[in-house]
């Protein structure tokens, strides 16, 4: 779809899928600054760990985008692709499951985004709040302008998928791509590999005696 229609590569490529990342690696913070105040020695052990630049956890998230592709491809070109739930008697276009799989690879790129994400903050709470309700507003304005600088490919399909079950369950079966296997890895290298976990670290270091020791030294100045 995104080989006919510029405007919605445009959108999808260039803007929605480009808010979560930037607002994960922008706004999100891998320490706290209370943290990091009272625990100066944690920077150096994370440093010699790779804990916040790893190149083995950003080919795990290239692989994780491979795997979640393939899995949603499939997975519409054998229920989607055959026929249109709109017209039975033809196979279905090229823009009905272009548009849902771009809108299922939304849903699981706002739910890794939500669930990645450390320090939460008014910004990128409002970011992921958009991913969920705006995107798909905007896309539905969008499916219904005929013309935007030209031939609008779209123009419907967005309003007639959201009309049918089958858009529902395969919605909800990106949900279950994400709980099924990127929850399962994720917690799966929390307890095996529990260094190469920014997170669960963070926890631990907030439970840490240096930072008890740190703030009653503050107490006891004041």
């Amino acid at each position: 779809m995104i080989l006919v229609e510029s405007w919605l590569l445009a959108m999808f490529n260039l803007f929605f899928c480009s808010l979560q990342p930037l607002a994960l690696g922008i706004f999100d913070k891998d320490v706290d600054d209370e943290l990091a105040e009272s625990t100066p020695s944690l920077y150096p052990a994370l440093a010699r760990e790779h804990m916040f630049f790893s190149w083995s956890y950003i080919l795990k998230w290239l692989c994780d985008g491979v795997l979640d592709g393939l899995a949603l491809f499939f997975v519409i070109f054998y229920t989607v692709a055959k026929w249109d739930e709109l017209y039975p008697y033809r196979s279905a276009s090229l823009e009905d499951y272009g548009t849902l799989f771009f809108m299922m690879v939304l849903l699981l790129l706002n739910l890794r985004i939500a669930a990645v994400m450390t320090c939460y903050t008014a910004i990128s709470v409002s970011v992921i709040a958009f991913g969920f309700i705006a995107i798909p507003t905007l896309m539905m304005v969008y499916s219904a302008v005929p013309h935007i600088l030209g031939s609008n490919w779209g123009v419907n399909i967005a309003m007639e998928l959201m009309g049918t079950n089958k858009f529902w369950m395969l919605m909800f079966f990106s949900v279950g791509v994400f709980v099924v296997y990127g929850m399962a890895v994720n917690t799966y290298i929390a307890l095996f590999w529990p260094w190469a976990n920014g997170g669960a670290a963070m926890r631990a270091a907030w439970r840490s005696p240096y930072r008890l020791e740190y703030k009653q030294r503050m107490k006891q100045r004041g």
